[in-house]
């Protein structure tokens, strides 16, 4: 896991929810750091501040708890404002904006992806189907400027388009953090704009496709 994360700062809520916050806070940051597994209830009450049995008394079990968490902390919450926020008079300009957008959200932010990873990994992405119940009408919405009649692009479902753009992006940061830097820097310092001009145009270039070297063909001896 990457190193302990900062909890961005959030509006205390007033008497009996603020110790629920101060649950959700404390299990995030262990989460974040340690893991599904690696963070028991005992551990995020004593990072709380609170006695074990008044964790029990917000949350019924660990399960929940992360459930909880996971809603509250996605990324999406600073993700889809930066997607609605994105300008440009064409399809290109827009989707290159938002790209720079969400990459500029997620710098520095291991915490992210590793809230997400948890998700996948050790909660068998369980969670998912209520978090997409929240997320994909707003996400289409934000997605409907781009895909609108006129726009250029081709006839896609917006839905469709979403997911291949969020899929772009997240590949994009996945491999970011999964690369040592020393792998990062021989990389072109326009690599971003590079995937979304795959992600836009693909990477054949227009007439001219010409045959591949047969399979198995190597140096010869």
């Amino acid at each position: 896991m990457a190193r302990r994360p900062t909890v961005p700062p959030r509006s205390t809520p007033p008497r009996q929810a603020d110790a629920a916050q101060r649950i959700l806070n404390a299990a995030y940051r262990l989460f974040v750091a340690h893991g599904y597994h690696g963070s028991s209830m005992r551990r995020i009450a004593a990072e709380a501040g609170i006695a074990l049995g008044g964790v029990y008394n917000h949350f019924p079990g660990k399960r929940q708890l992360f459930t909880a968490v996971f809603l509250e902390y996605h990324p999406y919450r600073e993700l889809i404002p930066a997607i609605e926020a994105a300008g440009g008079n064409t399809v290109e300009a827009a989707v290159r904006d938002a790209a720079e957008r969400l990459l500029a959200t997620m710098h520095g932010r291991p915490d992210f992806i590793n809230l997400m990873f948890i998700e996948v990994v050790e909660m068998h992405g369980e969670n998912l189907p209520a978090l997409f119940a929240v997320i994909l009408p707003r996400l289409s919405t934000a997605m409907q400027r781009l895909t609108a009649a006129g726009s250029g692009l081709r006839d896609l479902p917006p839905p469709v388009f979403m997911r291949a753009f969020v899929g772009m992006f997240f590949s994009y940061v996945i491999t970011e953090q999964m690369l040592s830097p020393e792998t990062l820097a021989a990389f072109p310092p326009d690599t971003l704009e590079r995937f979304v001009d795959i992600f836009l145009h693909g990477v054949v270039e227009d007439g001219k496709q010409g045959p591949l070297p047969a399979a198995g063909i190597g140096p010869q001896r």
